[in-house]
């Protein structure tokens, strides 16, 4: 773990194989977020393929708005952090339709910091997948940690759905 006190964990993109069907894929290396508020302006059960596909195990890539199946947790500093919760602000807005910039920044800020708590208690490498569901009018969101590139995750609790922050996100 960093002794600096300005960096904070966060999720980046990994190269994707394209076999998740997400239509447009995130770029390996793009800061990332689960990526539910992509889907606010939408009914999640009448997603086309490539979007309930998205909706199903993405992650939202922050320089293309696309979708990875997989991210590693890394160290981000705080001028970093700023930025880009301006940009997923201002896509947000642009794209999702946000009705102003105060409620895109809000919606931001806590896509980010919650991001940021998936990754806190994470070692360095760490990769995560998600997984999510719409019930009765709620989504759903499941982790997995899959351990790092270099030090696969073993032992009984390898590959198992959980929860990383201890509780599920619903109705975001």
């Amino acid at each position: 773990m960093s002794t600096d006190p300005f960096l904070r964990r966060l999720l980046r993109t990994v190269a994707d194989d394209g076999s998740a069907g997400f239509g447009r894929r995130a770029q390996p290396g793009e800061w990332a977020v689960p990526g539910a508020c992509a889907f606010a302006a939408e009914d999640p059960a009448q997603l086309p393929a490539a979007r309930a596909a998205a909706f199903e195990s993405g992650f939202l890539g922050l320089g293309s708005q696309g979708w990875s199946a997989e991210v590693e947790v890394v160290d981000i500093d705080a001028r970093t952090l700023d930025g880009l919760t301006l940009r997923l602000a201002a896509w947000l807005r642009e794209e999702v339709g946000a009705p102003d910039l105060d409620t895109a920044l809000a919606v931001a800020r806590e896509e980010l910091d919650y991001a940021l708590q998936l990754a806190a208690d994470a070692a360095p490498g760490s990769r995560l997948r998600v997984t999510r569901r719409l019930r009765d009018g709620d989504i759903h969101e499941e982790y997995r940690l899959l351990g790092s590139a270099t030090q696969p995750q073993t032992g009984s609790g390898a590959g198992s759905l959980f929860d990383l922050v201890g509780r599920v996100r619903d109705g975001h």
